[in-house]
């Protein structure tokens, strides 16, 4: 089956409170749902957040960058074998930051992603990576929050 983002991904959640959560939503079975999650922080980075969902699955922190640049970006899974119905997603920072939670639901996709790193300077962003398959898809979790 050809790689798909489906139907069931939920409205992404935008605010300045330290959780954020989807509304509820169904993954159908063999599904990757991926978390995207990136905020403000204080000054100095180190923030980090943690992913639950209502239905009390395992989430994989696939990766996270957090460095001085003040604020977090960070990319969570969990696959589906089976679809777990309605479910909610929330992700908790420790304190109140402005921020985004972006819920993607894949169907066709492996059951673990792979992932690659960037860096970033007050000039730019720069990324590199080599996929793993043919008809790879690639996404981007990033943010700004220099004001």
């Amino acid at each position: 089956m050809a790689i798909a983002l489906d139907a069931a991904s939920p409205a992404a959640i935008k605010n300045g409170n330290a959780t954020k959560t989807t509304a509820s939503f169904t993954p159908p079975a063999a599904s990757l749902v991926v978390v995207c999650y990136g905020a403000d922080a204080a000054s100095g980075g180190g923030e980090t957040s943690t992913v639950s969902s209502s239905d009390s699955a395992s989430w994989t922190l696939l990766r996270r960058l957090n460095a001085a640049n003040q604020g977090t970006s960070e990319v969570f899974y969990h696959y589906y074998a089976s679809s777990p119905g309605s479910i909610t997603v929330s992700c908790v920072q420790g304190t109140a930051r402005d921020g985004m939670l972006k819920v993607l639901v894949f169907t066709g996709a492996t059951s673990t992603p792979v992932y690659t790193s960037g860096t970033s300077t007050t000039s730019g962003w720069s990324q590199s990576h080599t996929t793993t398959g043919n008809n790879s898809w690639v996404w981007l979790q990033a943010n700004d929050w220099r004001g």
